[in-house]
């Protein structure tokens, strides 16, 4: 991989309509909010081990061992991500996230899909 200039969209660049559609995949809906179970669906598409979420980056993919952001996507706000985090987590899975410092590891099933 190259160290190329890497530019991402961010909530003042968009306009009228902030979906964003990447092969199929309706990531950002029209209210500017991440798909949570269509973002898993491109994970899962392009054959992803993991998907790393931090605010202030837009999400990552590890495939074949390597961290990739998916491009075209703007960067994760903080409220994007408690949202992500309270579709896919259980209680449990939250209760533990909320205190702990750093991150957290944990599994989430996609009906028919993984």
């Amino acid at each position: 991989m190259t160290n190329e200039e890497v530019s991402y969209t961010t909530v003042d660049d968009i306009d009228d309509d902030p979906s964003v559609e990447i092969e199929g995949h309706l990531i950002i809906d029209e209210s500017n909010e991440y798909v949570t179970e269509e973002l898993f669906r491109y994970a899962v598409y392009r054959g992803c081990s993991d998907i790393h979420l931090k605010p202030g980056s837009p999400p990552k993919l590890r495939i074949h061992g390597e961290l990739l952001p998916i491009q075209g996507l703007r960067k994760l706000t903080s409220g994007d991500t408690d949202l992500i985090r309270q579709d896919v987590m259980s209680d449990a899975d939250q209760g533990a996230f909320v205190n702990r410092i750093y991150d957290h590891v944990f599994a989430y099933d996609l009906l028919n899909v993984a």
